[in-house]
């Protein structure tokens, strides 16, 4: 998910119990950079949590601090590739109300929720609703995380006509 929280558990204490968290070294750097907060939450787990979210289809490489040591002085193996890869889920639909399964009012509210927090500029560029006298205009609204866009024909459906969502 883009909003993941991403973690580092070693099997040795890297930081020492009771240390100032803020002078703690982070446990690893991810590329492309990502915003957010990373702390310890104990002495051998580093959690980071992006913010705002990660891009959604995106890959991501997680790469350990080779300058982290134990608490008894023992570093990484230098010859070890300590960096892994991943990629976020590509943004998508994941529901659309009114439902294609059922009529929709001549006045309706059609809700797209996505998985994820999306582009409004580019949601809105790429989105089209029309039918047999084309395209059709409305109001555009989103809810505060991005995830819900509310569209709003500016005139009411006709009836017994079909419209297509792109």
């Amino acid at each position: 998910e883009v909003d993941a929280a991403i973690v580092a558990s070693f099997n040795q204490p890297v930081v020492a119990l009771g240390a100032e968290a803020s002078s703690q070294p982070a446990a690893f750097t991810i590329s492309p950079s990502v915003p957010g907060r990373g702390e310890w939450i104990n002495t051998s787990t580093y959690i980071f949590y992006p913010d705002p979210a990660m891009a959604g289809g995106a890959e991501y490489t997680v790469r350990l601090n080779a300058d982290l040591k134990t608490v008894t002085g023992v570093g990484l193996d230098g010859g070890v590739d300590n960096s892994w890869k991943f990629t976020t889920s590509r943004p998508r639909v994941v529901l659309l109300e009114p439902s294609s399964e059922s009529s929709i009012p001549l006045d309706p509210e059609i809700k797209l929720t996505f998985n994820q927090p999306m582009d409004a500029d580019s949601v809105r560029a790429n989105f089209l609703f029309s039918g047999t006298e084309g395209s059709l205009n409305g109001k555009f609204s989103w809810n505060d995380d991005g995830t819900m866009l509310t569209f709003v024909p500016e005139k009411l459906l006709g009836r017994n006509v079909g419209y297509v969502l792109n």
